[in-house]
This record gives structure tokens, C-alpha cells and sequence, in this order.
């Protein structure tokens, strides 16, 4: 799982390349003005969105979903950071359309509208990169009843058996919810 989770990393970072990129070549292709440098700007763009950016998107996403399902991870972090990622993917898909639109020679807006376009991906990187390393806790979470895993001292961090991986275990805890059943602590055998 280490080998995906570096793979989903470089692909991610292959991803935000594009998507802080193909902006900005489209704040210059709005200011460009001959029909040379108009093809020019056409052709860096496709390459760009259809080679880079398309298969980083969707090899982030494919390794993202086997993290996700590999590893069991959850909690109210995580559905933040998934709500981030389709905002990601809403994204990568208007500035496939802003893409066509510069294709046909259609395109209605100035180069301060790309610029402040491409400020977006900016803000969702920091949000996704908090999110994933802090994974904050949040109180109002706690007191709806949404379950938590709290790693337990005498359990956390052992190796995983015949892995060469380690892995988190701990406990269930449950916060202001009814008991459904009888919560119990996962031990890996050593």
C-alpha cells in the first residue's frame, strides 16, 4: 500500500501542476492577439489537459479510491476532503470547457477573469493538504453521534503480520449514540 499511496501523491502533484497551469496559459492565449501565437497557445493547452492533466486526475483518483478501500479510512475529514476532490473534479471539467471554448474561437472572457480563475486550485490544495495531515476533529461531529477510531495506547502501531507494513489499530468509540452492539478491540497478530 505504500508503493500506491507515493503513486497517488506523484499523480496528485501531476494533477495540481495542470490545474495551475492550464489557467495561466489561458490568461496569455485571452491577451494574445495573432493567429500564430492564438494556435500556438491552442495546441500547449490540449496537450496539456488531454496528456498531463486527464490521466494525473483520473491515476489520483483511481489510487485514492484504493487507499480509501485498502485502508478503511473514515471519519469527518475524510468527507470533507472527498467533497473537495469532486469540487477538484468540477473544476478540471469547467476548464475543459473553457479548453473548447478557446478551440473555437468562443472564448467571452478577459484575462483578469482566467487569473482569478486560477487562484481556485490554490485554495483547495490547502484545504485537501490540512485536511489530510491534520485530520481535524470537529466538536460538532462529536455531539451528532458520529463514531470516531481513537488509537489505543497499548495497541497503536503495530506491525502488520507478514506485511513489512504497520498499521493503526485502536478502538471504536462511540460519542452520544445508543449501543448497537458490543465494541471490541482488533488485535494483529504478531
Amino acid at each position: 500500500m505504500l508503493w500506491v499511496k507515493a503513486f497517488h501523491i506523484v499523480f496528485m502533484v501531476t494533477w495540481f501542476a495542470g490545474l495551475f497551469y492550464l489557467p495561466r496559459l489561458f490568461v496569455y492565449h485571452a491577451l494574445t492577439e495573432d493567429t500564430t501565437g492564438n494556435e500556438r497557445f491552442k495546441v500547449m493547452e490540449r496537450k496539456l489537459f488531454y496528456g498531463i492533466m486527464t490521466p494525473g486526475a483520473v491515476l489520483t483518483i483511481a489510487l485514492g479510491l484504493w487507499l480509501w478501500l485498502g485502508y478503511g479510512i473514515g471519519g469527518t475529514w475524510m468527507h470533507l476532503k472527498l467533497g473537495l476532490v469532486l469540487a477538484l473534479v468540477v473544476y478540471h471539467l469547467y476548464c475543459g470547457k473553457l479548453l473548447l471554448d478557446f478551440k473555437h474561437d468562443r472564448s467571452r472572457h478577459s484575462h483578469v477573469f482566467y487569473r482569478w480563475v486560477n487562484e481556485l486550485p490554490v485554495l483547495l490544495l490547502i484545504a485537501i493538504v490540512v485536511l489530510v495531515v491534520v485530520k481535524p476533529t470537529f466538536a460538532h461531529a462529536q455531539s451528532i453521534g458520529v463514531r470516531s477510531v481513537v488509537p489505543s495506547p497499548a495497541l497503536a502501531w503495530q506491525p502488520a503480520h507478514g506485511t513489512g507494513l504497520t498499521a493503526c489499530v485502536g478502538k471504536v468509540q462511540r460519542t452520544s449514540m445508543p449501543p448497537r452492539g458490543t465494541e471490541r478491540q482488533v488485535r494483529m497478530p504478531s
